[in-house]
């Protein structure tokens, strides 16, 4: 079951997800809703592919559910994407060597790849992963 809930300045949009393959279609739904109410046109595209990249693994991980979290600024737009999986993630350790980030050939992890070259910035916690487009 799908909820969603909207700050009341609408610059927030969270939703809690099954985790399920259509997931990531409704938290790319809602974060290209936001983009466009906030007149984020130029970074929607980005934050489409990006937050359905994060939202893919934190399926992939979780035991039941993920949320997604979108807060969008003047100057662009932060996603979370939280899973609530056993296993902790940790994409930061990528960020400590270039030459362990993925390469176009690699199996998985392309994902992450993404999101380190397109965002602005982005991080982790034991089982959150975020973003930020300008």
């Amino acid at each position: 079951m799908q909820s969603a809930t909207a700050t009341p300045d609408d610059h927030t949009v969270a939703l809690r997800l099954p985790a399920a393959p259509t997931a990531c279609a409704d938290a790319r739904r809602a974060v290209r809703d936001l983009c466009h109410l906030k007149s984020l046109d130029r970074i929607t595209d980005d934050a489409q592919l990006l937050t359905s990249e994060l939202v893919s693994n934190a399926v992939r991980y979780s035991t039941d559910q993920v949320t997604v979290r979108a807060s969008s600024a003047v100057d662009g737009l932060t996603v979370t994407v939280t899973d609530d999986g056993q296993v902790p993630t940790a994409p930061n350790a990528l960020r400590r060597s270039p030459a362990s980030l993925p390469t176009v050939t690699s199996e998985q992890g392309r994902g992450l790849y993404l999101v380190d070259r397109l965002a602005a910035d982005w991080g982790s916690g034991e089982h959150t992963v975020w973003f930020r487009l300008a």
